[in-house]
């Protein structure tokens, strides 16, 4: 078979995994290395870079705005129009939809840019030192034109996803990585701006946009003999979330829509898309509360730093999401089918599994930070303080997977929204207390620690409500592993190797009692060990 049929090839949902999770494992990792070779480039630059961690989290919370979330909602309609063989008619009138929308968008963008920058020097503290008001500028069309790019690219990938060509997503978004990483190591030599960072970054997603964008066309003229009516009522597929670079599972049912005509296609596609990019946005502007909050009160350069760890603290969230991904298809099947006893069986299972190894592994990273934050520039490595309460936050959100994963099965995205409303609410009034109050060594760890703590507190307070609301009963063991996050609190007391030996306690009884999984879950997961390292030795025997 020739590799470019390898790439249009839609496998089953175990081959594709075995393709997309290592893929996204690959994607992610390769972003984390990107960032350490980049803060080397601006060593002597943290204000740059900190302008350049400002201007992500404009285009990363601009671009779904672009087209009104529309990604969200091409990744749903895609198997219905494919399923009546329409996915040509789709697909032509989805392209013009995004485009219009996307340039009607960042042409608003672009105009509000002087303003949002005069906003940014307004709010910011009495006697901060920082970019001006015409520098700002230029920085906010930069981040436009990025988040046009962007949002272009999140609904290719959107499209590309509900075809469930999962080899072709994989190989655009790891050219994306490699010609970022390539761009921005030229841009920098040349000139370590923010600025020269944005041009790379738009610079990448044209090379990533040009590649899908052909493979997307000729797939989508071939995919009708792909599917039967059949297979897309029962394709489970992977909807990537875009920015904050978080993967979560949908199923969808193209038999159960009805027999739609094909008016109104991109009306369909928005009213989906607006209720999930909503949710999204609101993650998003949760984990960057206390990060504005140090741009605010410290200016560019402390903002860099704080950036860094930000980044650095996500290492084990893209592992979180390629399993819960997997895990989400797995459960929702049986749901559907009406095996609720054993969907929540296999969901509880799994979540205690993999929350409490991505702990474990966190831990680590806690207790050996004195010694991999060497690898940065002196001048980052002062923000070691801040590391402890950003791993609090992911955790937390990787924890929270849980009560996502529960709404999205009762189908209440609602409560997504509401628990990461509630998060960054309390996130903001801790950090506007713990900046000031002198309770720790710098601004920024207070922050950091605010983070922490306020979605750990809020978001949990929804979500445990949530599920004592729906009457959903979990074990008591899924409750304290829901819980265990507050571990790492115990790092603002310096217990960092302590925590490390508390919880090797608590997984060596995990293996030898019941008290964390009964008999049934051991064999559930030991079954899922055999079916993963078979599965492992066929992809390398492939190799």
């Amino acid at each position: 078979m020739s590799v470019w049929r390898r790439l249009l090839k839609v496998g089953s949902v175990a081959d594709s995994m075995s393709i997309y999770v290592p893929a996204v494992v690959f994607h992610k990792g390769l972003g984390l290395l990107r960032v350490l070779v980049f803060v080397h480039f601006m060593r002597h630059a943290e204000a740059e870079y900190g302008l350049w961690q400002l201007s992500v989290m404009l285009f990363t919370f601009v671009a779904p705005l672009l087209t009104l979330g529309s990604n969200h909602g091409l990744v749903r309609y895609v198997s219905f129009y494919e399923a009546r063989g329409r996915l040509d008619h789709f697909y032509r009138r989805a392209r013009r939809g995004v485009l219009i929308c996307a340039a009607g968008g960042v042409a608003l963008a672009v105009l509000a840019a002087p303003g949002a920058a005069r906003l940014l020097v307004l709010f910011r503290a009495a006697g901060t030192a920082g970019a001006s008001v015409v520098e700002l500028t230029r920085l906010c069309v930069a981040a436009a034109v990025n988040a046009f790019a962007l949002a272009l690219y999140m609904n290719m990938v959107g499209f590309l996803v509900g075809m469930r060509v999962y080899r072709l997503v994989a190989a655009v978004e790891i050219l994306f990585s490699l010609a970022f990483v390539i761009l921005g190591v030229a841009a920098l030599a040349v000139l370590p701006t923010s600025l020269s960072l944005l041009a790379a970054h738009a610079g990448a997603l044209v090379v990533a946009l040009g590649a899908g964008l052909a493979a997307l066309h000729a797939a989508a003229g071939r995919a009708g003999g792909e599917w039967t009516p059949r297979e897309a009522k029962e394709a489970v597929v992977i909807e990537p979330t875009g920015a904050g670079d978080e993967v979560t599972g949908t199923t969808a049912y193209a038999g159960g829509m009805g027999d739609r005509p094909d008016r109104g296609v991109m009306a369909r596609v928005l009213r989906f898309g607006a209720v999930a990019m909503v949710a999204n946005l609101l993650w998003v502007a949760a984990q960057y509360v206390s990060f504005v909050a140090t741009y605010l009160r410290g200016g560019e350069a402390r903002a860099g730093i704080y950036g860094i760890y930000l980044q650095l603290s996500q290492a084990t969230l893209f592992l979180a999401n390629a399993a819960w991904a997997v895990v989400l298809t797995h459960v929702a099947r049986r749901w559907e089918g009406r095996q609720h006893t054993t969907a929540m069986l296999v969901l509880e299972t799994s979540y205690k599994a993999v929350a409490m190894t991505l702990m474990a592994l966190t831990l680590a990273i806690y207790a050996a930070a004195p010694l991999w934050v060497r690898i940065l520039p002196s001048a980052y490595q002062a923000g070691l303080p801040l590391l402890g309460g950003l791993l609090l936050f992911f955790q937390t959100v990787t924890h929270l997977a849980l009560v996502t994963m529960l709404a999205k099965l009762h189908e209440r995205p609602a409560a997504i929204a509401a628990a990461a409303l509630a998060g960054g609410a309390l996130n903001a009034i801790l950090a506007w207390r713990w900046m000031s109050g002198g309770w720790f060594a710098m601004p920024a760890e207070g922050a950091a620690w605010a983070a922490g703590v306020g979605m750990f507190v809020g978001a949990l307070v929804v979500a445990g409500g949530y599920v004592l609301w729906t009457r959903t009963r979990l074990r008591a063991s899924t409750w304290f592993v829901l819980l265990s996050p507050a571990v790492l609190i115990g790092g603002l007391w310096g217990l960092r190797w302590r925590l490390v030996a508390v919880w090797g306690g608590v997984c060596l009884l995990a293996l030898i009692t019941p008290l964390l999984f009964d008999a049934r879950e051991k064999r559930i997961l030991l079954v899922a060990v055999r079916r993963v390292w078979g599965t492992a030795g066929k992809v390398i025997g492939r190799c």
